[in-house]
């Protein structure tokens, strides 16, 4: 059977749509469709187990630290010995024999008006209160010419009642440091330099009364 041509050709148009859809199809079933993705079942989260607090170790106190115990601002001096003879008994005598003792130790010169009052009006009642409880020594200072006998009419003069001491002829000026006469030191019972005055009670330098304090106190 005869076919036209213009059959012909619409058979064939209908055959090519037919053939291309076909061949659509089949690339757009090559394309890879992804799988559907797998939701993994959550974790659960584990309950933290609560770590127990470290109860620390109690820091022991310190022990409180003692308060130091004041430290006296007085130096203290131990007297310098010396060996020096007494004008009215005529013996040697040294500092250091009279340990155990409290001491006045007073320079003077004969010549010396403040040195006359001390001695009066100053160590001669002194003697009389303390003479049995503490020793009383005087030294002679600057005056070479006087002699022994001298001095000895001095004491009498004046009622001293205890050594005196001829220093002229020796350091002892110079090994206690006496500028002015008179001077008196009050030592203690370890041969240690207390207390230093200078002049009579009328100089007040310083006050006389002070002296007699430091007397009291280091008799009882």
């Amino acid at each position: 059977m005869k076919v036209g041509r213009r059959e012909f050709l619409k058979s064939l148009a209908l055959a090519g749509a037919i053939a291309t859809m076909g061949f659509s199809g089949c690339v757009s079933n090559l394309e890879h469709t992804p799988d559907p993705t797998h939701t993994p079942r959550p974790i659960p989260t584990p309950t933290p187990t609560p770590i127990p607090a470290l109860t620390p170790k109690p820091t022991p106190t310190p022990a409180p630290t003692p308060a130091p115990k004041p430290r006296s601002t007085q130096t203290l001096l131990l007297a310098p010995d010396f060996n020096l003879t007494d004008a009215i008994s005529g013996d040697n005598i040294k500092l250091s024999d009279y340990r155990g003792n409290v001491v006045l130790l007073d320079f003077f010169s004969t010549e010396c008006g403040a040195c006359i009052t001390s001695i009066h009006d100053d160590l001669v009642p002194l003697h009389e209160q303390y003479g049995d409880r503490m020793k009383f020594l005087s030294i002679h200072i600057r005056e070479p010419e006087i002699t022994v006998d001298y001095l000895q009419f001095f004491a009498k003069e004046w009622d001293i009642e205890w050594p005196i001491l001829e220093g002229t002829s020796s350091k002892i000026q110079q090994i206690y440091n006496v500028k002015v006469v008179p001077t008196i030191y009050i030592i203690d019972d370890t041969g240690v330099i207390r207390y230093l005055h200078l002049g009579s009670s009328h100089t007040q330098t310083p006050g006389f009364d002070v002296l007699k304090v430091v007397i009291d106190n280091l008799l009882v």
